[in-house]
């Protein structure tokens, strides 16, 4: 199985059950990580699945934040 396969799936794994999700509100999705791990092109993508499913899609970043020690 190629990565894209195994990212593509990945991906679906995380966006089916927030697309199950029937709310009168939004949901927020919280995507955690060490530095450089890959959480924005994680977030990238995922936003891209859920607003091709209809979703509307908002991604605000932390990036700069960082506890001490990190």
């Amino acid at each position: 199985m190629s990565a894209a396969t195994v990212g593509a799936c990945a991906i679906d794994r995380v966006a089916a059950p927030i697309l199950a999700l029937r709310r009168g509100r939004p949901t927020r999705v919280l995507i955690d990580g060490r530095s450089a791990a890959g959480k924005t092109t994680f977030a990238a993508t995922l936003g891209e699945r859920l607003a091709g499913s209809g979703r509307e899609v908002l991604t605000i970043h932390f990036d700069d934040f960082h506890p001490a020690g990190y």
